[in-house]
């Protein structure tokens, strides 16, 4: 997702969601392996839309939830949103 905050900085948002579990987070999701590939993209993208010049930053979005059966439905509950700026330190 690409947003633009309100000082005008553009903001690259991964997201990602997991079932909620005790080993780890879904923002624990995105290594420094994910960064890298982010990064990458990102810069091709500043490329393309001429850019460069531009502050930007990467934020991260974890989403937990849980999965409750309900008479052969499934439904998802949040339990936890987290949100992190600047993954990288830009």
């Amino acid at each position: 997702m690409v947003m633009k905050s309100p000082d005008g900085t553009v903001v690259f948002v991964e997201v990602k969601s997991r079932v909620a579990n005790p080993f780890g987070s879904a923002l624990e999701q995105i290594d420094e392996t994910k960064i890298s590939h982010l990064k990458r993209a990102i810069d091709v993208f500043l490329d393309q839309k001429n850019w460069q010049e531009k502050s930007c930053r990467l934020d991260g979005v974890g989403i937990e939830y849980r999965v409750i059966e309900d008479d052969e439905d499934y439904k998802f509950e949040i339990i936890d949103i987290e949100h992190v700026e600047d993954l990288t330190g830009w």
